[in-house]
């Protein structure tokens, strides 16, 4: 198999997990205080056991389980949702080639873009149970391995 002298590293996924207690009266709860845009997080996992309630997931404070404007996406007791960034990078990887190539053929080289890296912050996305009582879920964070 050729690979044309391309090589590319091996980089292994980092990631975090901790528990948290949602609650189920007053205001939902930011799924995590620290892990905002600048850890750079692609994708996440809310894991709500088996034997837990329903949370629901929003993008406010203001979140309930209640149907109506407020009302989040439910996450039911044993599931485990994965909510992701899909990157679109590949044709923003030529770059570098078509500016080194510009340059060998005396051509003006472009202007790189500058390529908007998609991250999920989680200090601004909130859960709520359904149980008044509150429950325990699990969430699981990955960052971007490399930028």
């Amino acid at each position: 198999m050729l690979n044309f002298g391309i090589a590319r590293p091996e980089v292994t996924q980092p990631g975090f997990t901790f528990g948290l207690t949602v609650p189920g009266a007053g205001q939902a709860v930011p799924i995590s205080s620290t892990l905002d845009k600048s850890k750079l997080i692609t994708s996440f996992i809310v894991s709500n056991p088996l034997a837990g309630s329903s949370v629901y997931f929003g993008f406010s404070p203001g979140i309930t389980s209640v149907v109506g404007p407020n009302q989040g996406l439910e996450i039911q007791a044993g599931t485990a949702p994965n909510f992701r960034v899909n990157q679109v990078r590949q044709l923003y990887e030529l770059q570098a080639l078509s500016a080194t190539i510009a340059k060998l053929i005396n051509c003006q080289p472009p202007d790189l873009e500058k390529i908007p890296l998609v991250v999920w912050d989680l200090t601004q996305l909130y859960l709520f149970s359904a149980n008044a009582a509150g429950s325990q879920v699990t969430i699981a964070a990955f960052p971007e391995p490399y930028v």
